[in-house]
């Protein structure tokens, strides 16, 4: 019996730590939409401001990074699809399992969402990061077209 209660207190620190991680994830997440949505705001007003009587060269330019960067912001607003289990099968695994089975399978469960939205946000993040990036090329690019005389 001692066993089945270490595996249960094991099991429960497990869950303990798993809502830790999740909630950092989601706030980690929420700040990077929050950031996504700093992105396309800068990039639309920024290309909505160019300057047309410049070069056809450097308008296009900048407006190409701009609305770049507003792509990869919008990209990074959308947090993809949720990597949960089927509710349904799950149910069904847990009512054929003992109860430390049971939230071990719930655990398993949460554990592969958090990997797999992990990796979602992880890329999310290198999509504002690189939407920056053409941000700062869409300003450059006029700001040296303006000082160019077009």
């Amino acid at each position: 019996m001692a066993a089945a209660e270490d595996r249960a207190e094991q099991i429960e620190v497990l869950l303990a730590e798993m809502e830790a991680r999740l909630t950092d994830l989601r706030v980690r997440a929420e700040n990077l939409s929050s950031r996504a949505g700093v992105l396309v705001a800068s990039a639309s007003i920024t290309t909505s401001l160019l300057d047309v009587s410049a070069s056809r060269q450097v308008v296009m330019g900048a407006a190409v990074f701009g609305l770049l960067a507003a792509a990869l912001g919008v990209y990074a607003l959308f947090p993809g699809r949720s990597q949960y289990a089927n509710l349904l099968d799950l149910r069904t695994d847990i009512l054929k399992s003992s109860k430390a089975s049971a939230t071990l399978l719930v655990a398993d469960d949460k554990i592969r969402f958090y990997l797999a939205a992990g990796k979602r946000l992880q890329a999310r993040g290198w999509a504002v990061r690189l939407g920056f990036l053409c941000l700062a090329l869409s300003v450059g690019t006029a700001v040296l077209g303006f000082i160019g005389g077009g």
